[in-house]
């Protein structure tokens, strides 16, 4: 085998153990979620609907996010946030698409009340988190781990595909509700099958993102807005 060769097989590896990590650590998060979810659920039995849904999963993203931030200690680089290395034209653009979802929130909060935590919850808390988490943290390992022109692309491809069978990790969730529903609600593989393709939709939009720009500010954005008016 030339030493090219060699070269190039030890790149792979090196890619294909960074995979492996990022699936690790994305199981590691579910999993964690899905615990102090479940933990909560017993506490709090909440019902199908109401206020106690939203503040159950806000707290355990938060947490979770808590307990990832302190095992894997990310700089702001590796989560896109390098805001100083941005030009003047693309912090605007941040500032104001920032802005106007805050508005959004606020307007709907006075507009109606009751859907202050769930927007928080879906627009804010989520975004945040499964951005950081994907599109900052894992998008960075993958793409440092790449060489060559398609670094970006093989990125932008394997965290959309991973960021779409994520969405599977949520059944808890969903069916945990579905205990107190009354209705004929679809089945389980059914939601789970259209959170996958959402997910993927959203991947797509907030992958190209993160991909053409390199930083995480636009795909927050955008998912952010996807969950204001798609959910």
């Amino acid at each position: 085998m030339t030493s090219e060769s060699t070269r190039k097989l030890s790149g792979w590896w090196a890619s294909i153990r960074t995979v492996l990590l990022v699936v690790g650590v994305l199981i590691l998060a579910q999993g964690i979620r899905k615990l102090l979810f479940w933990l909560g659920w017993r506490l709090a039995q909440p019902g199908p609907d109401g206020w106690a849904w939203e503040a159950l999963s806000i707290l355990s993203f938060l947490l979770t996010g808590t307990i990832l931030w302190l095992v894997l200690r990310p700089a702001g680089r590796d989560l896109g946030l390098d805001w100083g290395t941005m030009q003047r034209i693309g912090r605007a653009s941040v500032l104001a698409g920032g802005a106007l979802l805050l508005a959004l929130l606020i307007s709907s909060a006075l507009l109606d009340s009751s859907l202050l935590l769930a927007n928080l919850h879906s627009v804010l808390v989520v975004p945040l988190f499964e951005e950081a988490i994907f599109r900052g943290w894992g998008w960075s390992r993958l793409e440092r781990s790449l060489s060559g022109r398609l670094a970006g692309f093989l990125t932008y491809l394997v965290v959309t595909g991973l960021f779409a069978l994520w969405h599977l990790g949520y059944g808890d969730v969903v069916y945990l509700r579905g205990l107190g529903s009354q209705t004929a609600d679809p089945p389980l593989r059914v939601i789970l099958f259209y959170k996958v393709l959402a997910g993927g939709a959203v991947g797509l939009l907030a992958g190209f993102a993160r991909w053409r720009t390199g930083k995480l500010y636009w795909p927050f954005l955008l998912h952010g807005f996807w969950n204001m008016f798609g959910r």
